[in-house]
């Protein structure tokens, strides 16, 4: 792994851009010779997981938020249900609602909060599940 030269930085101080200077410097004098990370084995296999892992929570974030903002602007009885339930309260709640068919207004306004609930909780199992798979390593 190629480093900034030691003495250099004692002498002139920590600075990006002396360090971008430096780095120059070696490259084309050749005293740098890193070699590029590899992209295999268990590091890239982690860090592969490790993406869809953290994919998975920011999509349970913000359809969390998208149901409780659904809820705040929606029905009277759907905000008394739902306002003081815990995230993965008010997730299970919003997976279980039943719309009836009828007025279309009332409907679209249940089965929107609905589909949001099983959304997050597939976001939740995916990444339940990237972390189960990630220990394995």
């Amino acid at each position: 792994m190629d480093r900034s030269d030691r003495q250099d930085r004692r002498r002139q101080g920590k600075s990006d851009p002396l360090d971008a200077v430096s780095a120059a410097r070696a490259a084309q004098s050749g005293r740098a010779r890193g070699a590029p990370k590899g992209r295999d084995g268990a590091v890239e296999a982690i860090r592969a997981l490790m993406v869809a892992r953290r994919s998975a929570a920011g999509e349970r974030t913000r359809t969390n938020g998208q149901a409780r903002a659904l809820i705040l602007t929606g029905p009277d009885d759907l905000r008394a249900r739902f306002t003081r339930h815990t995230p993965a309260g008010l997730v299970t709640g919003l997976a279980s609602l039943r719309p009836r068919p009828g007025d279309v207004t009332g409907y679209a306004v249940r089965v929107a909060p609905r589909e949001l609930g099983r959304r997050a909780q597939f976001a939740a199992a995916s990444s339940a599940a990237w972390t189960s798979s990630s220990s394995r390593w």
